[in-house]
């Protein structure tokens, strides 16, 4: 049997010596040679406690999540209202995706504004993902990406929908 996760592979033989694991107290996230494996991978199964070495302690996602940081934002304005729910969908699937393949990849917050959405993530990869899935699928929309480095490292995705023949010129901001 074998275990697939972040593109790497590690066989059952690997698995069955003596482990040394670091387990997140607030999620449950998994740490094993230095990736993320989510809670309830086959991974977790496999654990001993009495035969593998285990550590107690945050993962990368809950401390930034206690700390109210965040390595990207996505800010999604002026969204028509028929092309709301595609685009909520959009942007779902995106985060669904990448959590798939980084649970340490996560939204940590949504903020609804009147004209449009927030979205805060862990992972500035993320953020960048979310901005182009919602580019490729609408016509209707630009994008600028920033990425700052002071006070904090952060990607700045902003996505601006505009309707055609309303805005004569490309929205500047």
């Amino acid at each position: 049997m074998t275990l697939i996760k972040n593109r790497y592979v590690t066989t059952r033989a690997q698995v069955k010596k003596s482990k040394q694991l670091a387990l997140c107290t607030q999620c449950g996230d998994i740490q094993y040679k230095g990736f993320w494996y989510a809670s309830d991978s086959q991974l977790a199964l496999m654990i001993n406690e009495d035969k593998d070495s285990v550590s107690y302690s945050l993962c990368p996602a809950c401390q930034m999540q206690n700390k109210g940081s965040c390595a990207g934002l996505v800010h999604v304005k002026y969204v028509p209202k028929n092309m709301l729910s595609s685009v909520l969908a959009i942007m779902q699937k995106a985060v669904e995706q990448d959590s798939l393949e980084n649970p340490q990849h996560r939204v940590l917050e949504v903020s609804v504004a009147n004209d449009g959405y927030t979205l805060k993530t862990t992972s500035s990869s993320m953020a960048k993902n979310i901005g182009r899935k919602i580019l490729d699928a609408c016509e209707m929309c630009e994008a600028k990406s920033i990425y700052r480095k002071e006070p904090e490292s952060l990607y700045v995705t902003d996505i601006v929908f505009s309707i055609p023949g309303y805005f004569s010129q490309a929205l500047q901001k």
